[in-house]
């Protein structure tokens, strides 16, 4: 993931998204402290990285698009 790194607002919003995206295991992310971004381009696709950090450790969210 590269260095620069956006931040991300409201912070409740990106807690919801990444919470949406754990299918496997319901959690829960409490204690946020904020929210950032990365994207880059890598092979014809576009990554954006979301992640969350919290009190006890980081969730991230990796997600594809191809590239038009």
């Amino acid at each position: 993931m590269p260095v620069e790194m956006k931040t991300r607002f409201p912070l409740e919003d990106e807690i919801k998204y990444i919470e949406s995206t754990m299918h496997k295991k319901k959690m829960k992310i409490s204690q946020a402290q904020y929210a950032f971004f990365s994207d880059w381009r890598k092979n014809n696709y576009i990554f954006r990285a979301n992640v969350v950090r919290t009190l006890h450790g980081d969730f991230l969210v990796i997600s594809r698009f191809r590239e038009k």
